[in-house]
């Protein structure tokens, strides 16, 4: 199964006030655009093992620091599925503000769910999604 996460602009922003946990409150106007990765989620039944793979532009995290394997991870936890192999290519500049990782990450949460018919409700989904990242709620959408 082949999804394609897109970039986001802010078109703007407001931060309101210090949180409890040291970061900022903020309101902000998010806009997809069409930039996009691919991220190809498939069942990988002849191993017991998550793969994971990149191309594209050269990330500057480990695999496991990665969004994608982070959301998988999250996954885990709750859900029973079997072993995936997802390869993602990477077109959306990383550090960019463009929203590639959270993208990556809420369609992988997206992919896994529909490949495997997971029930998991849009408000679980929602939550975490934003455990894993503040702009991943967004790309459920």
């Amino acid at each position: 199964m082949l999804w394609f996460p897109p970039a986001k602009i802010n078109l703007g922003l407001a931060v309101l006030h210090k949180r409890p946990d040291g970061y900022h409150s903020i309101e902000t106007l998010l806009y997809p655009i069409p930039l996009f990765d691919l991220l190809e989620i498939n069942e990988n039944p002849t191993q017991d093992t998550y793969i994971f793979s990149s191309s594209g532009l050269i990330l500057d995290v480990r695999p496991e620091e990665n969004l994608v394997w982070k959301a998988l991870r999250r996954l885990r936890k709750e859900y029973k599925f079997p072993s995936v192999k997802i390869h993602l290519h990477k077109q959306i500049p990383f550090e960019s503000g463009l929203g590639g990782a959270s993208s990556d990450a809420a369609y992988t949460l997206l992919g896994i769910k529909w490949l495997f018919d997971l029930s998991i409700s849009p408000s679980n989904l929602n939550l975490l999604a934003a455990e894993i990242g503040s702009d991943c709620p967004f790309f459920l959408k």
